[in-house]
């Protein structure tokens, strides 16, 4: 029996719709987190309108953009201000 004919029976298309499916969902749960945060954040409203705009152009680069550069920036500055690291 062929293999290839084995991965074309429906129950492996489902098997990847459902794998599809999950990772989209976590991908935008991961992306709508990221945008609540940058809205309930002590950051100037223009700053979020910033990264809400870069977010929605972006879309989850623009996530991964706000978790490493804005995101660690607001946690260096809590820890200096909470005198960690001293």
């Amino acid at each position: 029996m062929n293999t290839f004919l084995l991965l074309q029976t429906p129950f492996h298309h489902d098997v990847a719709l459902i794998g599809g499916l999950v990772f989209a969902a976590g991908v935008f749960a991961f992306w709508l987190g990221m945008l609540i945060h940058c809205l309930r954040s002590n950051r100037t409203n223009e700053e979020k309108m910033l990264w809400v705009v870069v977010m929605g152009v972006l879309h989850v680069i623009g996530a991964f953009l706000y978790l490493f550069l804005a995101r660690q920036r607001e946690l260096v500055t809590e820890r200096e201000s909470a005198g960690v690291g001293r």
